[in-house]
């Protein structure tokens, strides 16, 4: 299973991904940031935080599948990564058909956000700037739920959860009837 898990920023993903791994062995990709760490995260999860010049001679040594610049920040996924199996990456709705082109066998969902005021409200309590979170509100402005598979409304953690098994067992019948 590849899954590609397109959400907007203080929507859980993070933590439907540590469900997935734990339930199902499918493990996030690690991205690879320059961005600095905030309190409760380490290096590994939900990113490997390295260094400009590391990212820098990654990207001349062709380490990388796809990279964007945010706020000034870089966030990659290293190419080797992709090629594994059982695997879940979040990233914008706009680099999917990157993936679908290059990638057999993915699929793909998006979370429709809840309003603006409640993932202002999300963003600010883990820490982020009025800035950065006007940054990301530009980004989901351009947001294509229509290059997913699948179009989950918002709901409750447990009921998005419960919404992605469906989509992971109703892939594993039809890849088993195959």
């Amino acid at each position: 299973m590849k899954l590609l898990l397109s959400w907007p920023f203080c929507c859980g993903k993070t933590t439907i991904i540590r469900k997935l791994e734990t339930d199902f062995w499918i493990k996030k990709i690690i991205d690879d940031t320059t961005r600095p760490k905030r309190p409760w995260e380490t290096d590994w999860f939900p990113y490997h935080f390295i260094s400009r010049e590391t990212f820098e001679a990654n990207i001349q040594a062709w380490k990388y599948f796809e990279y964007i610049d945010f706020n000034g920040n870089y966030y990659w996924v290293p190419l080797v990564e992709t090629q594994k199996e059982n695997w879940a990456l979040d990233l914008l709705s706009t680099t999917i058909p990157k993936y679908k082109g290059k990638i057999e066998g993915i699929t793909s969902i998006y979370l429709t956000p809840p309003w603006e005021e409640e993932l202002k409200r999300r963003a600010l309590q883990r820490g982020d700037s009025l800035d950065t979170f006007q940054a990301r509100m530009k980004l989901l402005g351009e947001e294509q739920p229509n290059t997913c598979d699948y179009i989950i409304e918002p709901l409750s953690l447990d009921e998005v959860y419960e919404k992605v098994k469906e989509i992971l067992f109703s892939y594993q019948e039809r890849k088993t009837a195959s």
